[in-house]
């Protein structure tokens, strides 16, 4: 049985009852109820956001059957506080490339705010947040020939792992533990610093006759330079890591965003050494090829009171003021690809693409209720 027809199997309708103390409704309900909710959800962040100014983010990714998935999300921005992300648009993108996402983001404006001329969308649409890829830089060009005010941000997270990733490439042996998550390396390389006698100590009982790992990890530890490096990890670089996770917490002010990037800067001391000089122009690189970073700047000093004679900036006090919680990650996003993880799955396949939209929706929108409120 494929799609929504597998609710029919009584072994499974059997264990969803059992464990979710609800009856499970029929195929026919569910065909009929999922676009009534998604309606409802939409004309929910319609009525939301109505006419404020709005940050976007948008990104892809790829399902398991290598279809081209991508997000659209989309919050106000508010002076008052972080708002709620939305999930706009979810669409399968017969290729991934500049031309595809600066459609996908005019399509889902169109789509929140219907009948509205781009004058009026300009007003609103105030920041795209997106990851540094070539064609999503091109794309947000793109749309600055329409929205000529637009602010394009590159999640400063995704640049900070960027910078790790250069800390990685030198230092070879003390970056082999298996990456999850942005910059967890350096978590694990302050692990094995705080840890490595103890560490040894284990792996040197193992008999390494067992397995090759053994033997490498045995070898491995008894090198000199592998102290060495760890040492040198811990005491200059793995503050990154946890800069990285500061950035991804949505009660973030900008001003606060701003300040952990500067406070890297000032921590990766280049008088140090060449390796300190490396990883600052890698930062430096990273800095200067995101679009508007230093919009951003001249908006975090006029909300923290530090007048300027001009910025570069065309955008009202109201709307200013508004920026005060600007997100500078885009982290919800990807969080919306993990919400939709049931959905994609090769299982999924038979579901069309009109249903698994709504479907995602649905989802999405749920997932974030829960841990919002």
């Amino acid at each position: 049985r494929k799609g929504l027809a597998q609710y029919h199997n009584p072994t499974i309708r059997q264990f969803l009852e059992k464990y979710t103390k609800k009856a499970v409704p029929s195929c026919s309900t569910l065909r009929r109820n999922i676009p009534e909710i998604y309606t409802e959800i939409i004309e929910g962040i319609r009525r939301e956001i109505g006419n404020r100014p709005i940050w976007m983010c948008v990104d892809e990714t790829t399902d398991a059957t290598t279809r081209y998935v991508a997000n659209v999300l989309v919050g106000v921005l508010c002076k008052d506080g972080p708002s709620k992300p939305h999930l706009l648009m979810s669409r399968e993108l017969k290729v991934t490339n500049n031309s595809t996402i600066s459609q996908l983001i005019l399509d889902a404006l169109v789509f929140l705010w219907p009948g509205q001329r781009n004058e009026d969308i300009a007003k609103k649409f105030v920041v795209l947040l997106s990851d540094a890829a070539a064609y999503m830089l091109l794309a947000g060009k793109n749309l600055k020939g329409t929205y000529p005010d637009l602010l394009h941000i590159t999640c400063l997270a995704h640049g900070l792992n960027r910078v790790a990733e250069t800390i990685k490439s030198l230092f070879p042996l003390a970056n082999q533990p298996v990456q999850t998550r942005w910059g967890t390396w350096l978590i694990a390389a302050d692990f094995y610093a705080e840890n490595l006698d103890r560490i040894k100590h284990v792996v040197k009982e193992l008999d390494k006759t067992d397995a090759a790992c053994i033997k490498n990890a045995q070898n491995l530890l008894g090198m000199k330079s592998l102290q060495q490096e760890l040492a040198c990890l811990s005491a200059n670089f793995t503050f990154i890591a946890q800069t990285i996770t500061s950035l991804e917490d949505r009660k973030l002010t900008l001003m606060d965003s701003l300040a952990a990037i500067d406070s890297v800067k000032k921590r990766i001391d280049v008088k140090n050494s060449d390796v300190h000089k490396t990883v600052m122009a890698k930062l430096d690189s990273v800095l200067q090829k995101n679009p508007d970073f230093h919009k951003l700047c001249e908006i975090s000093n006029v909300l923290t009171g530090k007048a300027a004679e001009s910025i570069s900036v065309n955008l009202s006090p109201d709307v200013l003021a508004a920026m005060k919680y600007c997100p500078t990650t885009s982290v919800e996003v990807e969080r919306s690809f993990s919400m939709q993880k049931a959905i994609l799955t090769d299982r999924s396949i038979a579901f069309s693409w009109r249903i698994w939209r709504k479907l995602s929706f649905v989802i999405t929108s749920w997932e974030w209720m829960k841990v919002l409120f």
